[in-house]
């Protein structure tokens, strides 16, 4: 079963810039704290473990990440990115009792000391801590797999009046093997596409526009730099109008804005709810900042 909790809002402002290239976010240490609270989403209200010889752990060997679906309700199944510790997480012995002695919290820092936290998830239904931390020569141990890291597919979603979609499992594979370091990311050159019909399935069964000089648009380095918004989520908008080419004959109704890894392949990235005007012959399709901004929340 995946923990409970998630990325907090400094990891997603980074992973979803590195998705847009806005920054180079390298792949971050994982050090695994222990605590009394939640962390939280702003990733600054967890009571860390102090004393008697507690230190957080670096966890670095991890199983390659898989994509799978869940129940995200009873009747909705939609897809997410796992992985697994490889090893077990054992910290070090105690020397006397811990300031926390029974932790219910976990965390991964970036740091061994300070640092910023980037994932948090509760611990009290995993099997471990082993024991209860009141006195000297106890050892908290994780066992292999039990520390269950999921990344959820939820980088496009609602905003009011905005547009709504979601990010293809292909491309969460990619953001979660970059998270822990399995791998870095493809390179990126982002298109948008518009589309009569959209599999949200993700059989990629899509149907783009043609004709009448239709033709994908660039949107690579055309975002902001993401930013945290009231509801603690990444956002990033666009930089500039992207225009689409002026239609030389009528391209009907757009239903659906997809963003592409590429002017014609299908490295679909992820895709918009998006009610397009009808393009007849003579119009231009123009997409503004504010028409769209991407969410990252997991």
């Amino acid at each position: 079963m995946a923990l409970s909790g998630g990325l907090t809002d400094y990891a997603e402002r980074h992973l979803l810039g590195h998705l847009l290239g806005t920054e180079t976010w390298t792949a971050p240490e994982l050090w695994m704290a222990l605590g009394s609270t939640d962390w939280g989403e702003a990733g600054t209200g967890g009571t860390e473990v102090t004393g008697g010889g507690y230190a957080r752990v670096h966890v670095t060997d991890w199983d390659p990440v898989i994509t799978e679906l869940y129940f995200a309700t009873l009747s909705t199944q939609r897809a997410r990115a796992r992985t697994k510790n490889t090893n077990p997480v054992v910290f070090p012995a105690s020397t006397a009792a811990w300031s926390v002695p029974s932790p219910t919290w976990g965390a991964f820092f970036d740091a061994a000391t300070g640092g910023n936290c980037i994932y948090t998830f509760g611990i009290a239904n995993l099997s471990g801590p082993s024991t209860t931390v009141n006195t000297a020569n106890r050892q908290v141990t994780f066992a292999a797999g039990v520390l269950d890291l999921h990344y959820t597919d939820r980088v496009f979603t609602d905003a009011g009046n905005y547009k709504r979609g979601s990010l293809y499992r292909t491309w969460m594979f990619n953001l979660w093997r970059h998270f822990i370091g399995e791998a870095a990311l493809p390179s990126r050159n982002f298109h948008f596409a518009l589309m009569s019909a959209f599999d949200e399935a993700e059989v990629l069964a899509n149907t783009e526009i043609t004709g009448g000089g239709y033709a994908r648009v660039s949107c690579n380095g055309k975002w902001t730099a993401p930013t945290t918004d009231s509801d603690s989520r990444a956002s990033s908008t666009l930089t500039e109008n992207i225009n689409f080419p002026v239609a030389s004959a009528d391209w009907g109704v757009g239903r659906i804005l997809t963003l592409v890894n590429g002017p014609t392949a299908n490295d679909w990235v992820g895709a918009f709810r998006f009610s397009g005007s009808h393009v007849a012959a003579g119009n231009r399709l123009v997409v503004r900042p504010d028409d769209l901004y991407l969410l990252q929340s997991n």
